[in-house]
């Protein structure tokens, strides 16, 4: 019985600290995948530049409220 008990909170830590290492992992993985999906989005954004006029594409089927 002795014997069991002591063994408890080492199991313990030891589920503890795989936890918190699988938790670092995760965490990482997800800033690496939004630094690669904001990497992606600057390098395929169209280029603006300033004067040119904004071109706004609308469903010529759509209905005219106005």
């Amino acid at each position: 019985m002795l014997v069991l008990a002591a063994e408890r909170p080492a199991t313990m830590a030891r589920a503890m600290k795989r936890f918190g290492i699988f938790l670092f992992y995760l965490v990482g993985a997800i800033a690496f995948g939004y630094l690669a999906l904001y990497a992606y989005a600057m390098l395929t954004a169209p280029k603006l530049t300033p004067g040119e006029p904004i071109r706004i594409f609308r469903n010529p089927d759509a209905p005219k409220y106005s």
